[in-house]
């Protein structure tokens, strides 16, 4: 039996800041704050921002998507921060280790928007994916981060 998501409540958004240096405590997290700030901007119906500040550790960031989602009950998930464009980078790899989908086209069209936002294109690699199950909420990674082939 599918699990249904309650429509009498605001939305619950995951905010996931990705830093290492910041998860230590050796400077301020920026990335939760902004993306805070953006979504109230965005979004004019009641919602709860569900935060996490984590290093860029591969298992990590999938266990607290995963944890967002499943236990959480996040309606949508965003994530910020990280190494860049580096081999240490592996966001795209966890937030599709966890994914059931990916979404073609979609990463290129946040990417886009993005330009208006954010860092030059070379420092910028939306994700985007879509677990299997019509209740479970979509897994959108809006960081910047590696191109990818």
């Amino acid at each position: 039996m599918l699990e249904q998501y309650p429509l009498n409540r605001p939305a619950r958004i995951g905010l996931v800041s990705i830093s290492d240096r910041a998860s230590q405590g050796l400077y301020q997290d920026l990335g939760l704050p902004g993306l805070r700030a953006w979504l109230e901007s965005a979004i004019t119906s009641d919602w709860e921002p569900i935060e996490r500040l984590i290093p860029d550790e591969q298992e990590e960031i999938s266990k607290t998507l995963v944890n967002l989602i499943d236990d959480t009950k996040c309606d949508l998930v965003f994530t910020t921060g990280g190494t860049g464009p580096t081999v240490r980078d592996v966001t795209p790899e966890a937030t599709l280790a966890i994914a059931d989908k990916e979404l073609p086209g979609f990463g290129e069209q946040m990417r886009q928007i993005s330009l208006h936002y954010v860092l030059p294109p070379g420092r910028r690699n939306p994700q985007a994916s879509h677990g299997d199950q019509p209740t479970r909420p979509t897994k959108i990674d809006r960081r910047d981060t590696r191109r990818r082939a």
